[in-house]
């Protein structure tokens, strides 16, 4: 029997060495399998030193964000300047270095208003007057109460006045003044008139000098609650969070906003989001939920059909199609309507559970699933890669230990906080190579054979090799011993003679990108005379 190995692919550690299909690995680390071939990674690269002990990071147009929990930071729809967090206390946002309360906190007091004549009170309405905050960013709060109704007729000016005091800390340096109009079908409505400066403690309204104009738009701009966590963005300038078993969305392109009459509320306590094209994916402490919609007036949410309780927030991914998440069964991925269990084919239960998928923190790099974890029974982290876009999914080692990993949606860089606080980009452009290891499955034949020769096929490095280190390692083992171990490359290489064996098994250790393998029972069957 020839072996011929030529699409390498990874580990799946639930089927028996015997038993795994000719290309997969026993053991697959340090590799890349882009391509068909086993290439190595390089070695990651410091990045930055952060000044604080760390446990989320982010980074945004070259700044580096770090705190000391987990912490949700998106960048806004609305400029490329601001940040927009949770978790870190109450919902914040950040712009050039300098926070804010993401909360703009509607006036609490009603404005007084004085009429300056008598109505004429043939032609004279009863109108409202009410007020809003404006910040230096041009987000506009929630109305005032409205004022005491005054019946007004035409040719009378009103002067209004006692404005709350500005909320503090959050850069409002204006007010907006609101007039009620009643239309003739008997619909009220508050209309601008005005915007004065923050300063200002008194109004006078001339309606033939300043006009009713468009309607109030900020008045169900409700500020979002304290404890709101989970922000993610959504398209069309939408972002969603949730606040315990409610799902809140802010209104589009004004992500100060979140009001009420958007909420979803559903029947377990939300774990965390993801968005994938218009579906948010809603994942619960059991059944997820999915909603779908281009506007948060018209999210439609359904309820999947099957408990599968996300058990890490921070293991959370969407991938770009489907939203992946640990659960206490294994890796689920959500696309459209449907929850599939993708890792039921990787890991047995037992073998799910020692990953300790609780402990999860994940990215998504080059459509695969970044994760570290803690083992069960360790206390030493550990990083490993789930390749889910195949029919087969499977599994790559690291010897990283990241705490946290995040992603620059600008580059498509991973990095990885090693330490609490140095940040390492993820194979780094320019570093030297990572060893790479790739074991083969175990070929067990049905009687003993003798093979006369092994031919391992290479390209030249994608890298440095460093300094004094052999470039490629061959082993080949028989019985479960080593019989052969050699670095020639890209030529057949002579087995020892005079023994057989009925199971065989080749591993390759070192830098160098590995094409093809072929053992055989003679020289011929290499194609070498």
């Amino acid at each position: 029997m020839k072996i011929r190995i030529a699409d390498f692919k990874g580990e799946i550690p639930r089927r028996h060495p015997r038993l795994l299909p000719m290309e997969y690995a026993q053991l697959a680390q340090n590799t890349r399998l882009d391509d068909g071939s086993i290439a190595p990674v390089r070695e990651a690269a410091l990045t930055t030193t952060l000044n604080a002990d760390a446990a989320s990071i982010f980074l945004h147009k070259g700044v580096w964000f770090s705190f000391p929990n987990d912490v949700d930071v998106v960048p806004g729809p609305v400029a490329d300047d601001r940040l927009y967090i949770t978790g870190n206390g109450a919902p914040s946002m950040n712009v050039n270095g300098t926070n804010y309360p993401l909360a703009l906190n509607a006036p609490v007091l009603a404005p007084t208003v004085v009429m300056s004549g008598e109505p004429d009170d043939t032609i004279a309405q009863f109108i409202t007057y009410a007020y809003t905050f404006v910040t230096i960013f041009d987000e506009e709060s929630a109305p005032s109460p409205v004022s005491n109704a005054i019946l007004w007729s035409a040719g009378l000016n009103v002067t209004v006045s006692d404005f709350s005091p500005p909320q503090s800390g959050r850069g409002i340096n204006r007010i907006r003044i609101y007039r009620s109009q009643t239309s003739a079908s008997g619909i009220t409505d508050l209309y601008f008139v005005s915007e004065q400066p923050i300063a200002t403690t008194s109004y006078v309204h001339d309606l033939v000098e300043e006009p009713l104009q468009e309607v109030l738009p900020s008045a169900d701009y409700d500020a979002p609650p304290s404890t709101m966590a989970g922000l993610i963005s959504l398209p069309n300038g939408m972002m969603a969070a949730f606040d315990g078993k409610k799902v809140l969305f802010c209104e589009p392109f004004k992500p100060h906003a979140w009001p009420e009459k958007y909420r979803l509320t559903i029947d377990r306590d939300v774990v965390g989001l993801a968005g994938f094209g218009t579906t948010l994916a809603i994942l619960t402490t059991a059944t997820p939920y999915v909603a779908q919609g281009t506007a948060p007036e018209n999210m439609i949410m359904e309820k999947m059909e099957r408990d599968l309780p996300c058990v890490a927030k921070r293991g959370i991914v969407d991938m770009g199609y489907a939203a992946v998440y640990p659960s206490s069964e294994g890796l689920v991925m959500i696309t459209g309507g449907s929850a599939d269990l993708v890792s039921r084919n990787l890991f047995t239960t037992e073998q799910w559970k020692a990953l300790s998928p609780s402990s999860f923190h994940a990215e998504q790099y080059e459509g695969r699933y970044f994760f570290t974890h803690t083992p069960a029974g360790d206390s030493v982290q550990k990083m490993g890669i789930f390749d889910i876009t195949g029919a087969q999914p499977y599994y790559i080692e690291t010897d990283e230990a990241p705490i946290t990993m995040t992603r620059d949606a600008s580059t498509g860089a991973l990095y990885m906080l090693l330490t609490a606080r140095n940040v390492h980009r993820w194979d780094a452009p320019g570093a030297e190579l990572k060893p790479q290891t790739w074991r083969s499955r175990l070929f067990q034949l049905v009687s003993p054979v003798s093979y006369s020769g092994v031919l391992v096929e290479a390209d030249d490095p994608i890298g440095a090799i460093p300094a004094g280190e052999t470039p490629n390692l061959t082993r080949i083992y028989a019985d479960g011993v080593l019989v052969r171990e050699f670095n020639t490359l890209n030529a057949p290489v002579r087995m020892p003679s005079g023994f057989q064996s009925r199971k065989w098994q080749i591993e390759i250790i070192g830098y160098v990108p590995i094409t093809g393998i072929s053992m055989a029972q003679s020289y011929d069957e290499l194609g070498v005379p």
